[in-house]
């Protein structure tokens, strides 16, 4: 809930930009950057949330080391769920970041992105295969 609001607040800074007076070239000036920076907060949160869910799988693949044939099933729905949290606040992040307009910015977070979404990818299929194997 706490990240749902925190990017709700950073978006809330994109909108503010957007409301600034346009009226003369020092403002529209002004207006663009904030705008800009708001991006990228609005796209800073999610890709913090998708960071959050990523760590999930670290507990999803505790349980299943268990072993506990009553929390295998679990591991595996949690890993599942955790693997869509991470995609889909990396989504959010890619729909912010071309707004930002700031190559430098967008490549960090690209190649974040991408190495964030494999190794999800990988630690969730790894966590599936150890669920399917236990019975």
């Amino acid at each position: 809930m706490r990240a749902v609001d925190e990017d709700t607040e950073a978006f809330n800074e994109v909108i503010a930009g957007i409301r600034m007076p346009k009226d003369t070239p020092e403002q529209i000036a002004l207006r663009s950057k904030v705008i800009r920076e708001g991006y990228k907060a609005a796209a800073r949160v999610p890709f913090n949330t998708a960071q959050l869910c990523s760590e999930v799988l670290d507990l999803c693949q505790a349980a299943a080391d268990i072993g506990n044939q009553a929390v295998m099933s679990d591991a595996g729905v949690g890993a599942l769920m955790a693997l869509a949290g991470v995609q889909g606040a990396i989504h959010n992040v890619r729909i912010n970041l071309p707004n930002t307009k700031d190559e430098a910015f967008i490549a960090g977070m690209e190649e974040s992105l991408d190495d964030l979404l494999s190794g999800s990818r990988e630690r969730c299929e790894a966590i599936q295969r150890q669920v399917e194997n236990s019975y």
